[in-house]
């Protein structure tokens, strides 16, 4: 057990590690512009993608993390610490987040619920083709929870926002 959890372990770190440096990389260039703004990369990507979440109540920034969230599902706390300019440290990226007028508490439920629920991780929508031996099927079921995932968090936003009001 010790072998395999090691092994694990190692195998998602490395994941983890590469995406937040791609995330990194697409918030750094081009040169010239702010790190992470709007005009980088990475918020050209984000921008690209924002008209799907805007109804949600996301930004780019979010739409961004959910992407790269594909890779694993732990990046999307990374991500959103490189591109709010805190690293690792979560209590600085609470902080960030509660700055932020995009992230109200509906707005930070429905990530929680989106998160839970999208697309799994790149290994498992992996391990569906594998056993199902179908591209048709695996398509079906990242569009499928993608879209339930879609659908509950926007319930969940509106009603956060007619609680938290």
């Amino acid at each position: 057990m010790w072998n395999q959890g090691s092994l694990y372990l190692k195998k998602v770190g490395t994941v983890i590690a590469g995406g937040v440096v791609v995330i990194w990389l697409l918030a750094y260039f081009p040169q010239g512009v702010e790190y992470g703004s709007a005009e980088s990369y990475i918020g050209s990507l984000g921008k690209l993608i924002e008209p799907f979440v805007a109804p949600i109540g996301f930004d780019w920034k979010i739409a961004v993390s959910l992407i790269f969230g594909f890779l694993a599902k732990e990046i999307v706390i990374g991500s959103l610490g490189t591109l709010y300019g805190t690293g690792a440290d979560e209590g600085m990226l609470s902080s960030a987040l509660l700055a932020d007028p995009i992230v109200t508490p509906a707005v930070a439920l429905g990530i929680m619920v989106f998160t839970l629920l999208y697309v799994p991780c790149i290994g498992a929508v992996a391990v569906i083709k594998k056993e199902s031996g179908s591209w048709r099927w695996m398509l079906f079921a990242a569009a499928y929870s993608t879209a339930i995932a879609w659908i509950m968090a926007f319930v969940t936003v509106k009603i956060g926002n007619i609680i938290f009001a």
